[in-house]
């Protein structure tokens, strides 16, 4: 089975980022989800069709739940999965298995259901992470976060990058 192709109508001024925690608090969850889709439909109505999630466990995967959500009002509205690796999951069993197959199941209905798929390599490197998210910032004009202000991880990280390329950040925080 061949990945779906990003669509040449796809570009930087039409395209919007997630960065964000994996761990959000329940009762945070349903709050969080709503905003996200407010805001993927605002940033719709100016002009961007195109959401770009890094398809890891916590805010990746809500985001990329609420884009297929928004789905639903426009149908140009477009999920891109850009993966650091095909074998992303391979770890997740270690981190939580009490979780791990449900998170393994949301992961597969994403990939399932996304328009593209980029991959920035075959196999996990150190630094594959990072790679993914300077992609990312490579291909988005706009970034949504779900950032606490620390210094520290990829959110941290991604959202320096897209603060030194000029990329507006909403911080659903």
């Amino acid at each position: 089975m061949s990945d779906p192709q990003i669509s040449t109508d796809m570009t930087r001024d039409n395209t919007c980022l997630f960065t964000g925690h994996r761990a959000i608090a329940e009762s945070a969850r349903s709050p969080l989800y709503a905003d996200l889709l407010r805001c993927i439909l605002k940033l719709h109505g100016e002009g961007i069709r195109y959401f770009l999630s890094g398809g890891a466990i916590g805010f990746d995967m809500l985001a990329a739940g609420a884009v297929l959500q928004a789905k639903r009002f426009s149908k140009d509205i477009h999920l891109v999965l850009v993966l650091p690796c095909r074998n992303q999951t391979e770890r997740w069993m270690r981190v939580n298995s009490e979780s791990a197959v449900a998170n393994l199941q949301a992961y597969q209905h994403l990939k399932d259901e996304a328009d593209s798929i980029v991959y920035v390599s075959d196999l996990y490197y150190d630094g594959c992470m990072r790679d993914r998210n300077a992609k990312m910032i490579e291909m988005g004009s706009r970034c949504i976060a779900y950032w606490n202000g620390s210094g520290m991880g990829g959110t941290a990280q991604t959202v320096r990058m897209a603060k030194k390329a000029n990329i507006p950040l909403i911080n659903l925080w």
